[in-house]
């Protein structure tokens, strides 16, 4: 039996597998010299809570610059 937990991005908070309002949301990695997509991509998910409370934009904002740093 393999088990996966999913966590939230952004509150680290293990998704249930009944938070029907939580999403997964994949964004390309480009090429910063060339501006095109190098076929992969950073997977990064946000709850049902975060999303009720109406803060997934400024979630996904700051962990797309805090991703766009590491690289």
């Amino acid at each position: 039996m393999l088990i996966f937990f999913i966590y939230s991005s952004w509150t680290n908070r293990i998704l249930a597998a009944n938070d029907f309002g939580s999403v997964q949301i994949n964004i390309a990695n480009i090429d910063p010299n060339t501006g095109v997509s190098t076929k992969s991509y950073s997977t990064l998910a946000l709850s049902g809570f975060i999303r009720g409370h109406g803060e997934a934009d400024e979630a996904l904002s700051q962990l797309v610059k805090r991703n766009d740093t590491k690289q």
